[in-house]
């Protein structure tokens, strides 16, 4: 919020404050991917009720899928088999008390929220991971075990319920995408 002096007809000063309006805030685009490999999907507990699946940012001039393939093999040195799909796309707004991080607050300043971009597809294999650009001497950011049973994962995001307003239609989503693949591979 800023306060703007304005000058008024005499000597009187009257202070205008604006108000930042969220709505015209581009969307920032976000990418997550649901890959599998011999049943297990690629997770990682994030622990305290919440799971973190490969994924992040996209990069100017970069596309959804080329962004995810490139998060994946960052974070977790996955090479994911050419049979990548994107399975939606779901727009999410920031609600006022999103930002907890100070990145997350100097994304709640140029951003109203993600447009995130959602993908499945097979793990062709695992190499060391490359570290993520903007860490890149961190070279294994998913210590430890990278594949999980699809029904931990989903365990783990039920947990949460009752999800918040603001999560409800990216939890359902994700269970969704998760149920679908154990239906699938079982």
């Amino acid at each position: 919020m800023a306060s703007v002096q304005l000058p008024h007809a005499g000597k009187e000063r009257v202070t205008n404050t604006l108000i930042m309006n969220r709505k015209n805030l581009p969307l920032r685009k976000n990418c997550e991917g649901y890959f599998t490999k011999e049943n297990k999907i690629l997770a990682k507990d994030g622990e305290k009720y919440y799971i973190i699946f490969p994924g992040g940012g996209v990069e100017e001039n970069e596309t959804p899928e080329k962004g995810l393939l490139r998060e994946t093999l960052e974070e977790t040195g996955a090479i994911i088999k050419n049979n990548i799909r994107k399975i939606g796309i779901l727009k999410i707004i920031w609600g006022k008390d999103w930002a907890k991080t100070e990145k997350q607050k100097e994304r709640y300043q140029k951003y109203q929220g993600d447009e995130m971009h959602f993908f499945t597809g097979e793990i062709k294999e695992f190499k060391q991971p490359k570290g993520d650009s903007e860490n890149p001497k961190q070279t294994d950011i998913w210590k430890g075990e990278k594949l999980i049973q699809i029904e931990k994962a989903i365990e783990i995001i039920e947990k949460n319920k009752p999800f918040t307003k603001e999560s409800e239609e990216y939890h359902n989503f994700q269970l969704k995408i998760l149920n679908s693949l154990k239906n699938k591979l079982n």
